[in-house]
C-alpha cells in the first residue's frame, strides 16, 4: 500500500498488490481497487482478467466469466483468463469445458503451477488417473513446494496402486 500512494502511477505495483489481496481473500477489496485504477488499452485484459478472478472468488460466476472473455477478446493469449474459466467450468461441473480452458492456460504458460495442478485434478475426476499422475508431476516440476499438487499426486498414486510413493506424498497434506 505504502509503494502504490509513493508512485500511484506503477501499474506493476498495483497489479502485484491486488493479486496479494486476491491470494489473502480480499475478492472485495481487490475489486474495489481494481475500479480506481487509471490504465492505458494496452493492459486493460489484465485488469478484466484480475477482475474476472475476483468474482470467481465471491462466487459471482456470471460476472467472472464475462469478465474472462472480455479479456480473451483483446488480447486471446492471456492464460490467466483461461486459467479463470477453467476454475468456473470446474466449480459448475463442466470438467470438459474446464479441461478444455485449463489444457489452453497450460500452453500459453509453461510454469503455472496452478493451472497445470488444476487439470491434473480435473483428469483426476474423470478417471483418466495416469494423465492425472503425469499432469500433477509437472506442476510439481514447476514448483517443488506446491503441497496441494503434491498431495493430489499421492492420491493418485495410492488409487493406481503405488503405494510406496504415493502414501509418501500423501503425507505432504499437513503441510
Amino acid at each position: 500500500k505504502h509503494l502504490i500512494e509513493l508512485d500511484k502511477n506503477n501499474f506493476d505495483i498495483i497489479l502485484e498488490y491486488i493479486k496479494n489481496l486476491l491470494n489473502l481473500n480480499k475478492a472485495q477489496e481487490a475489486l474495489m481497487l481494481l475500479k480506481k485504477i487509471d490504465f492505458n488499452k494496452q493492459n486493460e485484459d489484465k485488469i478484466l482478467s484480475l477482475e474476472g478472478l475476483a468474482n470467481l472468488r465471491l462466487n459471482k460466476f456470471h460476472e467472472a466469466e464475462k469478465n474472462a472473455l472480455n479479456a480473451l477478446e483483446i488480447n486471446n493469449e492471456n492464460y490467466d483468463a483461461y486459467l479463470v474459466l477453467g476454475t468456473i467450468k470446474e466449480k459448475l461441473g463442466l470438467l470438459d469445458m474446464a479441461i478444455v480452458y485449463y489444457t489452453q492456460a497450460t500452453k500459453l504458460n509453461k510454469k503455472s503451477h496452478v493451472a497445470f495442478n488444476n487439470l491434473a485434478t480435473c483428469y483426476s475426476f474423470i478417471g483418466e488417473v495416469n494423465l492425472s499422475i503425469s499432469t500433477f508431476k509437472e506442476a510439481i516440476k514447476i514448483n517443488p513446494l506446491f503441497y496441494s499438487a503434491i498431495y493430489g499426486l499421492g492420491q493418485m498414486q495410492i488409487y493406481n496402486g503405488e503405494f510406496n510413493q504415493g502414501w509418501l506424498n500423501f503425507q505432504e497434506r499437513w503441510r
